[in-house]
């Protein structure tokens, strides 16, 4: 599967709302347009930051990834450019990384067919020996995961490189067989205490001469919990090698709300240690914003995924004025994407609003909850509706599929009485044309008498894990406000459970909100709304939400209670897996 990227551009825009100036001074932001202006275009796997954190400076070297198809087993190349080079106003010329991946282990085929194209015929001759004497020279479990050139610094006589110990202990025999001639003693008085459980890697500069006196560490090589990484950063700082200014800094990075669409998450890569003539000079972090998910640990994103629109109900109808002010704020917080909920037949100002939305490069989702007519659809397709959701009784269905329109999602309200009729149900929305059947239940929407017994839940779990290992067209999911199947289908053992983050459950205030007809805010449709005086002042200081966000599901004793979030806005009601008697209204 391909990995995720992102433009340095969209990297950039992140960094200019997020920055922290503490390790990046408003001159180094700046810069940075030069970067923009090279580079703006080109996408990367990830947009990295060099700190050095004893250093009073508020400047960075960036880091960023291109896509490599020249150089034999060579996916892609990592570019470092010093600030320095973009700070100026003259082409830049980076630094540039490779991944080494020998096929079985073979380092002499990768250095005969990468060395050259990468830094060159002269180069590679020249460090050719030394670097087969490093490689038979290996202690067992140790490899080399990177090597590099500073030609952008114009030294143009050694390698970097980076090689990977699989434990900590390993590093004085490894420093030893690979020829290091330091004082191996006077190293580790200096550097045992930093133990690492999960490896180290050592990091060098390799000449005809040998392997270079300085010598780095790389710890932290892997995601750990924010209050293990606020640890570590208090004994740098302890220790003289990091700025408390550039500590706080580093502590709130990693706590920086991911932005959604698209998705980008702050994190702390690895931190380096670099060791001279006894003694450990320099503390380096190597921070990145990543399209991946690192982790869980953040109640909501930094703004929301969608902003619902209930357009009309039985008591108010959304003025178009409200409707067109908030649709204008979701772009102006670049929130990409608005649903628009209610009698949306009769609202009429739809048309309009879909217009301005396509206009807007927002995407619009229209669901439909009442009869409605072929030729009020036709008008919402043409108007620029990107997608429509429907119940699966809903006649809609057939009219779409019928209008020869394709982005449609079907609902199916579970119960204890209906949930044998999931496979001709299935059936019925492939039939329709249907791109998604979402399957949901136990929330205030069209709630039945009977919540899905456990033996229900069992039998709905077992059609879906059928259904995915058979290849079909249509996409069965599972909402996230229908928690409890979701939790059930991961099993018991909380740890292996994948249900987890903002999707195990009710995401109202965590991904989206609501924009009731009165022209108010809300969490969700069927919670009380409340003014407000703009969507980010909503998003970043509602009372209601934070409660929301801080919302634990309320059961006791049930082996799923961590990775199930049930609908706050549901009354006291049996659970499936447990009972409960608490909600937030």
């Amino acid at each position: 599967m391909e990995k995720p990227k992102l433009s340095v551009k969209e990297f950039l825009a992140h960094l200019r709302r997020q920055t922290v100036s503490e390790i990046i001074s408003d001159d180094c932001l700046a810069a940075f347009s030069n970067v923009e202006a090279q580079f703006g275009n080109k996408f990367s796997r990830v947009s990295g930051f060099e700190v050095r954190l004893g250093n009073p400076s508020r400047y960075v070297d960036y880091i960023l990834t291109a896509e490599e198809k020249n150089i034999p087993f060579v996916d892609f190349i990592w570019i470092e450019i010093d600030y320095e080079q973009f700070a100026a106003d003259k082409k830049i010329e980076p630094c540039f990384f490779v991944d080494v991946t020998p096929k079985n282990g073979d380092y002499s085929e990768f250095w005969d067919k990468v060395l050259p194209m990468f830094m060159g015929e002269q180069r590679a001759r020249k460090l050719r020996a030394p670097l087969d004497n490093l490689t038979a020279n290996l202690p067992e479990g140790a490899i080399i995961k990177q090597i590099g050139t500073m030609t952008g610094r114009g030294e143009l006589n050694f390698m970097c490189l980076a090689v990977l110990l699989s434990k900590w202990e390993d590093i004085c025999p490894a420093l030893k067989k690979i020829g290091w001639k330091g004082d191996i003693n006077a190293l580790w008085a200096t550097i045992e205490s930093w133990h690492e459980n999960f490896g180290v890697a050592l990091t060098f500069d390799l000449s005809e001469k040998g392997v270079h006196d300085k010598m780095g560490f790389e710890l932290f090589p892997r995601w750990r919990h924010p209050l293990l990484v606020d640890r570590f950063i208090a004994r740098l700082e302890r220790s003289g090698l990091c700025l408390h200014s550039k500590g706080d800094a580093l502590r709130r990075w990693i706590r920086i709300l991911p932005d959604v669409e698209p998705f980008i998450q702050t994190d702390i890569h690895y931190f380096k240690l670099n060791y001279l003539d006894g003694k450990i000079i320099e503390a380096k972090a190597y921070i990145e914003q990543t399209p991946h998910l690192i982790h869980h640990y953040f109640s909501n994103y930094y703004r929301p995924l969608y902003v619902e629109f209930m357009l009309k109900d039985e008591k108010n109808t959304l003025p178009i004025a409200i409707a067109l002010k908030y649709i204008y704020d979701c772009k102006e917080n670049n929130i990409r994407r608005v649903k628009f909920s209610g009698d949306v037949g009769n609202y009429e100002h739809i048309d309009r609003l879909l217009n301005v939305c396509k206009e807007n490069k927002i995407v619009a989702t229209v669901e439909l909850s009442k009869k409605i007519t072929r030729e009020q659809l036709k008008g919402m397709i043409a108007a620029g509706a990107s997608e429509f959701i429907a119940d699966i009784e809903n006649s809609a269905l057939k009219i779409l599929q019928e209008l020869n329109f394709a982005n449609i999602q079907a609902k199916f309200f579970v119960d204890d009485e209906n949930f044998r009729d999931l496979e001709q149900i299935t059936k019925f929305a492939s039939s329709l044309g249907v791109k998604e059947l979402i399957l949901t239940g136990m929330n205030p929407h069209n709630i039945k008498k009977s919540a899905p017994s456990r033996d229900a839940l069992e039998y709905i779990a077992n059609f879906i894990s059928n259904y995915e290992k058979a290849p079909a067209q249509m996409k069965l999911s599972v909402e996230p406000c229908f928690s409890v199947l979701k939790a059930f289908m991961g099993g018991e053992n909380p740890k292996k459970n994948p249900n987890r983050g903002i999707n195990r459950g009710c995401t109202a205030g965590r991904n989206h909100f609501c924009i009731t007809s009165t022209g108010n805010f809300s969490p969700c449709k069927f919670i009380p709304d409340e003014k407000s005086n703009s969507i980010a002042d909503y998003w970043q200081k509602s009372q209601t939400l934070e409660n929301f966000r801080a919302y634990e599901s309320p059961c006791t004793d049930c082996s799923y209670k961590r990775r199930c979030l049930p609908c706050p806005a549901l009354k006291i009601q049996i659970c499936p897996l447990a009972s409960y008697k608490s909600t937030l209204y």
